[in-house]
């Protein structure tokens, strides 16, 4: 099954922290699960953990790309455009763990930023720095008590989640710490206005008045932090969107491809196969098969 980002009104990521219980998100995920082995670009107002198990990938931070082999892992700030996808054609196999910043609110005065902020946006992690390798033995920490309710468990994950920030506060280089860029409030208005309309026919123009700027810099913001165009974007979101239909819902190829904005079959199914490798049908059998 094909996993794809799901966006609020905002274009911030929706995050469905379970209700009743510590707002924390972990799992153990293959990119393979993903369209093309890629995460596609998003944002959310949370802290982001990624720690590779298998293989190697490289994660994209507001433009920046950082590589992460086995045993490595990276921080990624609250509100920072991202996206990750695997170095080359081997799948990558990571444990990742999302929180939000909230319970740090009354740092405020110290950091700087204020609370959803760590001040920089990513931070490469290594097993061979004592304090960097505590935040990832931290993470594996946490994933495992996740899913402890019991009361003792409850505190245990509070009290980790406390300690990994109080080191990243305390390892991460002041000369790390910078101010957002000014083209990333830009870039995040056109990509929620692709996300909300990916499946209508749109102009550079379209993409670029969502954030006010001329056609020309909404195309090198795009091609700067995402290494894409915004048609390129659009193509590859409405790809992902028509793979997850293909393996949650009983419609038609045509409906599939009508209802992700590609106006013929055959256009669909071109567009499909030179993207993935493999046809709208080949790819429905794939899900199936993984399904049962």
């Amino acid at each position: 099954m094909d996993l794809a980002i799901e966006t609020d009104s905002q274009g911030a990521e929706k995050l469905l922290f379970e209700e009743g219980k510590l707002s924390l998100i972990t799992h153990i995920r293959k990119l393979s699960l993903y369209h093309e082995k890629r995460v596609m670009p998003h944002w959310h107002n949370d802290y982001e953990f990624a720690i590779v198990r298998q293989g190697s990938m490289f994660y994209n931070v507001n433009g920046k790309d950082y590589l992460l082999s086995k045993g490595e892992g990276l921080f990624v700030d609250a509100k920072a455009i991202h996206y990750c996808h695997a170095d080359g054609g081997e799948d990558c196999l990571y444990i990742y763990a999302i929180f939000p910043p909230l319970a740090l609110s009354f740092l405020k005065p110290t950091l700087g930023q204020g609370p959803f902020s760590m001040g920089c946006d990513a931070f490469l992690l290594s097993s061979e720095d004592p304090s960097q390798k505590q935040v990832i033995d931290d993470i594996y920490a946490l994933y495992s008590l996740h899913h402890d309710e019991s009361d003792s468990g409850l505190l245990f994950s509070s009290a980790l989640m406390f300690h990994i920030l109080g080191l990243l506060k305390k390892i991460i280089p002041e000369e790390k710490k910078k101010k957002e860029d000014p083209s990333i409030p830009y870039l995040k208005a056109m990509l929620h206005f692709l996300n909300s309309n990916y499946d209508r026919e749109i102009l550079l123009s379209d993409v670029a008045g969502a954030a006010h700027i001329s056609p020309s810099s909404a195309d090198n913001y795009f091609r700067h932090f995402l290494h894409l165009s915004p048609k390129e974007y659009q193509i590859k979101l409405r790809v992902s969107k028509a793979r997850e239909l293909l393996a949650k819902t009983e419609a038609t190829i045509e409906e599939i491809g009508f209802q992700t904005g590609f106006n013929s079959a055959s256009f669909f199914i071109r567009t499909y196969k030179k993207e993935t490798g493999e046809t709208p049908l080949e790819s429905r059998k794939k899900a199936l098969r993984a399904s049962l």
